[in-house]
């Protein structure tokens, strides 16, 4: 565990104002002037300045104390981590859904070109909702799309389409054997989630499951990592990790300040494409996660 202390030292001008005599990093022994950080020079002055006024103990009268912040970096208390493409395989289940509710509010026809492929990749992580707002434009027709989606994501998850990926449950146990929580997050709705959780036999498995609704936006932004931690009660967000296949994932962790930001291959985006997100990891599977978090603990 590693500590910083941060040392300040000050003394009172002969004006009346406050100053700043010195600052550093590191140990620092308390002494006339608050702290070996303040510098010869400075100490030098500050005496003359006392003894010029007739006043020689104002030196250590006029001193002030030494303000120290230890800034230990916290164990891993939380796991915060992406469903599908991270724990998830869904074979292109997500895509083809995205597919298929275009397509019921009449804005594709046929087979979907390479731009709108690349595009919809691109949003993988993020509120689905969000996304058909973005590619439709009309409220009402977005949230017809965002119907037909879950709809049809919901047939590829009862037609067995979706399948936790090796290594997910046997990562989210070892996590909490270390004392660790473990949070689920995802685009999709509430409904959408939670039957894909109950298809999984996960509800047990995890300690929390959060989608984007009401006031908790969806990735990138950092509300679904401040989210977890706030309803798990939780005090420091330097003590979670995030795990996800996205780049979306990876910028929401970073936005968040989590101290281990990880990036899981095996999804829609290769290594190349991750690497150029912020991160701290890239792993090949989930399976990897609890080792990367035992060195924080």
């Amino acid at each position: 565990m590693r500590q910083q202390e941060l040392v300040i030292a000050y003394g009172v001008h002969e004006s009346g104002r406050r100053e700043v005599l010195g600052l550093d990093s590191g140990e620092a022994e308390a002494g006339p002037f608050g702290a070996t950080s303040c510098t010869a020079s400075k100490r030098a002055a500050w005496t003359a300045c006392c003894c010029a006024r007739g006043d020689r103990g104002g030196a250590q009268r006029q001193a002030s104390a030494t303000y120290r912040s230890s800034m230990a970096e916290p164990r891993i208390a939380l796991a915060v981590i992406d469903l599908a493409g991270t724990t998830v395989r869904d074979d292109g289940a997500v895509e083809g859904a995205l597919v298929d509710a275009l397509r019921a509010v009449g804005k594709l026809d046929g087979e979907p070109g390479d731009e709108l492929v690349a595009h919809l990749r691109d949003t993988m992580g993020t509120s689905k909702i969000e996304v058909f707002r973005d590619l439709v434009g009309d409220e009402g027709r977005a949230q017809e799309a965002n119907t037909a989606f879950e709809a049809a994501y919901a047939r590829r998850v009862e037609g067995g389409e979706v399948i936790a990926l090796p290594g997910a449950e046997d990562a989210f146990r070892a996590l909490r054997d270390a004392g660790v929580r473990v949070s689920l997050t995802t685009g999709f709705s509430a409904a959408t989630r939670d039957l894909l959780i109950e298809a999984l036999g996960w509800r047990d498995a995890v300690d929390l499951t959060l989608s984007p609704e009401g006031d908790v936006r969806g990735r990138p932004a950092p509300d679904l990592v401040l989210m977890s931690l706030m309803r798990l009660r939780l005090d420091d967000v330097r003590a979670v990790a995030v795990a996800g296949d996205t780049p979306n994932d990876l910028v929401c962790g970073h936005r968040a300040g989590a101290s281990i930001v990880a990036g899981v291959l095996g999804g829609v985006h290769g290594r190349e494409t991750l690497a150029q997100a912020p991160h701290t990891h890239l792993l090949e599977s989930i399976a990897d996660l609890p080792a990367v978090v035992a060195e924080r603990r």
